[in-house]
């Protein structure tokens, strides 16, 4: 979720604005969302990208298989994702994100994680361009994840996504960044964050289904 306004997400974050976009507080995947990423060494810009990385192999109009999600442990390892941790990497704003959790044996309860600050976060994430058969390009992305926050795991989830401070969002845009393993180092550290639950028992209308942010 992020109820933030892109003129605020502009000014707290320091980079430009498309014109004429518009995105809804709810993010469900193939919505369009607003993500950061360097546009050049002295130049940050928000864009508006499909949330659901279109791997580069995908041939159909219209793209089937999509990635929400990537698992920042074993990311350069996986052929959807090839290049992108050193080439293409950006941040994605959100207030709170939402997850599915186990109650009673039944993963039926979706849940609304926020900080206690209300504070927007980031999240590191992956992006790419992907061009389809007929020459129609789109912008998508993919959102890092790692092992949860102990509250997150005691609630009833095992993953979250990775949540970056302010010298790693640095790090993470930066262009001189390139090194594998030094990313991979980044994704791996502890931000500390305070975590409180709101429980729903039903997701915003969509046709989309479940949502992540």
């Amino acid at each position: 979720m992020i109820r933030a306004s892109l003129k605020d997400l502009s000014i707290r974050f320091r980079a430009e604005l498309p014109k004429g976009f518009e995105f809804k507080p709810h993010v469900f995947p193939r919505y369009r969302a607003p993500v950061l990423r360097r546009a050049s060494e002295s130049k940050r810009e928000i864009l508006p990208m499909q949330f659901g990385l279109i791997p580069f192999f995908e041939r159909s109009e219209k793209p089937k298989k999509v990635f929400h999600n990537a698992r920042s442990e074993t990311v350069h390892e996986k052929p959807s994702f090839k290049g992108l941790l050193t080439t293409k990497r950006c941040l994605v704003p959100m207030d709170s994100f939402f997850e599915y959790i186990w109650i009673d044996e039944k993963k039926n309860w979706l849940a609304r994680f926020y900080e206690t600050s209300q504070t927007t976060l980031l999240a590191a994430g992956l992006w790419s361009e992907w061009k389809s058969p007929s020459g129609i390009k789109i912008q998508s992305f993919t959102i890092l994840t790692k092992e949860p926050h102990p509250f997150i795991l005691e609630t009833g989830h095992d993953r979250m996504p990775v949540f970056l401070d302010e010298d790693g969002t640095e790090q993470w845009l930066d262009p001189k960044s390139s090194s594998q393993d030094s990313l991979l180092e980044l994704l791996k550290r502890d931000v500390t964050l305070d975590f409180k639950v709101e429980e729903i028992k039903k997701t915003p209308t969509s046709a989309q289904g479940s949502f992540q942010i």
